[in-house]
């Protein structure tokens, strides 16, 4: 049965999955999304969890994923939230992926890990503190919402399989 991206959030929602659970499956959904979406397959070479990155210093502090551009080799680092479609997104949701991302190599260098950030949410509900806590940063902060994702031709019930 072929599904879209809301149906496929729906059943991962309707099972008797904790959050966590619920967190770990979108990240590997969203990982295969970047690895076949038509402009995002192109644009990545690679795709990470966090726990796969092999220059990650540590545990996930609130990266989730990492992107690697083909053209340039810049690094992106990934949030996934995974929330009911009512939730607002708050600040305190993505603190610590910023303070995470935006740390400089432990060379004592100052080059930052990473160039670009980029949050995929459930949710398209924001706070306007979560709003203005992403712009103007050093590092750019993007988002993806589910508009974005239920657009995109990937199909998602290769994607998930319970």
């Amino acid at each position: 049965m072929k599904m879209n991206f809301k149906e496929t959030i729906a059943k991962i929602r309707k099972e008797s999955l904790s959050n966590r659970e619920r967190g770990d499956c979108f990240e590997k959904i969203a990982k295969t999304f970047f690895q076949q979406d038509p402009h995002f397959k192109d644009f990545f070479a690679k795709v990470w969890q966090w726990h796969e990155w092999p220059d990650r210093d540590g545990q996930d502090t609130g990266i989730d994923l990492v992107a690697q551009e083909r053209n340039t080799g810049n690094l992106w680092a990934i949030q996934c939230k995974f929330y009911e479609p009512f939730h607002y997104l708050q600040k305190d949701d993505v603190d610590s992926f910023l303070s995470a991302s935006g740390k400089s190599f432990p060379d004592g260098s100052g080059k930052k890990h990473f160039s670009h950030r980029l949050i995929l949410s459930t949710t398209d509900k924001w706070s306007s503190n979560a709003e203005k806590a992403i712009i103007g940063q050093v590092i750019p902060c993007q988002r993806i919402g589910v508009d974005t994702l239920a657009e995109s031709p990937v199909e998602w019930e290769n994607i998930y399989k319970p």
